[in-house]
């Protein structure tokens, strides 16, 4: 197939590329000055403006563009760009599709688990509702800009939980103070955060790609959860290293990262894979311990 991909030099699209462009043609979405044409990519303005008859002359569209959620504190500015960046990229995608969908017959775009909320001990699945804070409504909003193609194509959202890869993301974060003894709880440590391996994200991708069956909300997520302290535990057990750090305060992290703590760090979000599950995706790693044995390995 004819796969376009935006995001593609970002963690996930540029995994994503690595891996399925032995099986398929890559054409990345990008970003160009001018909006000029080029060769090798489908041009993009970065907002609404889309070389559409390069769009169309593809099978499949895998959209993953959006500003990093928690690189940087949460101004009112950035609160924006957050948004804009997933909202007004998919809604002119969706208007596209809707008008002509050419030869596109799926459109794959990214959303998150924050869709949830903090859930606290309760476990969701992709019948739950919507949360609520700011995270939750950029997700609903990411979901419902898809709404005007769904006639036309098939449209699957991948809820995203965190992403286990080395290169950067949350691991990444994870790794320095893990090296020094340091890994450790944030708050309570006790908030459940919801994985996924780099290939097991890959295999969803394309197990998304291949079944006709799969549409609307897909919680991207190993089936088992871990908490926080969990994780961090892990990573250090990777590394060879002893987990020593005390908790890191509630107060602390607000202080030195604002609102993105609270719904970042700090929120419970117990999801499980449900659909995935129903479809008879099989993950190549269940568990945390797993996927960074994997991931260390790998690398």
């Amino acid at each position: 197939m004819r796969l376009a991909l935006s995001g593609s030099t970002g963690l996930v699209g540029s995994a994503v590329s690595a891996a399925l462009s032995a099986e398929h043609t890559i054409v990345p979405i990008a970003r160009t000055a001018g909006f000029s044409p080029r060769e090798d990519a489908i041009a993009w303005d970065g907002r609404e403006c889309f070389d559409a008859s390069a769009l169309r002359a593809c099978d499949a569209i895998i959209h993953l563009a959006g500003a990093g959620i928690a690189d940087r504190r949460w101004s009112e500015v950035r609160r924006r760009e957050i948004r804009d960046s997933r909202v007004v990229g998919t809604t002119a995608l969706a208007r596209l599709l809707a008008e002509d969908p050419g030869r596109v017959r799926t459109l794959i775009v990214a959303s998150g688990a924050g869709f949830y909320g903090n859930c606290g001990e309760a476990e969701v699945d992709e019948r739950s509702p919507c949360g609520a804070g700011f995270l939750a409504a950029v997700c609903r909003d990411w979901e419902a800009a898809a709404d005007p193609c769904r006639s036309a194509v098939r449209v699957v959202h991948l809820r995203l939980g965190v992403v286990l890869d080395r290169r950067g993301g949350a691991l990444a974060k994870l790794l320095t103070p893990a090296r020094f003894g340091l890994a450790g709880a944030l708050g309570s440590g006790r908030q459940w955060w919801p994985w996924i391996g780099r290939d097991d994200l890959v295999g969803i991708i394309r197990h998304a790609l291949a079944d006709a069956t799969l549409h609307g909300a897909v919680n991207t997520m190993a089936p088992q959860p871990a908490r926080q302290v969990e994780l961090a535990r892990a990573v250090a057990a990777a590394l060879g290293r002893w987990a020593l750090a005390p908790p890191v305060p509630a107060w602390a992290l607000r202080l030195a990262l604002g609102g993105v703590v609270d719904e970042v760090l700090l929120a419970s979000t117990r999801a499980v894979p449900g659909r995935l599950k129903q479809s008879g995706f099989h993950w190549s790693t269940s568990t945390v311990a797993e996927a960074l044995r994997a991931e260390f390995v790998a690398q």
